[in-house]
């Protein structure tokens, strides 16, 4: 199976720096409320003139509150993203591409 990603990258210009912000789009499975999410959507990292940072880009889980409280915590503005289902049905080809990956755990 191929990975479909999607990166955005935007270059800004600070004090006459060039300062390039680089943004992975991230997938989960077994995403609970979204502590993984939350972690990694708050963090930011400068590396010479590059910000890496991460945004949603889908999660899913089989539990219909735990999916709601998801949505709540990490993308209100995006419902449809999180698809509540048991992984075993879910549709990994029809996803949205992604440039990161994780899956939560016990």
């Amino acid at each position: 199976m191929a990975v479909k990603t999607k990166r955005e990258d935007k270059v800004l210009i600070q004090n006459g720096h060039k300062i390039e912000t680089k943004t992975f789009k991230l997938g989960e499975l077994f995403c609970g409320p979204g502590g993984l999410g939350l972690g990694a959507f708050s963090s930011k990292v400068k590396a010479d003139d590059c910000i890496y940072q991460i945004q949603h880009g889908w999660a899913n889980d089989y539990d219909v509150d735990t999916c709601k409280t998801y949505t709540r915590n990490i993308c209100p503005d995006n419902p449809d993203s999180v698809i509540c289902c048991d992984v075993r049905e879910l549709n990994i080809e029809n996803l949205p591409p992604i440039d990161a990956f994780v899956y939560g755990f016990l």
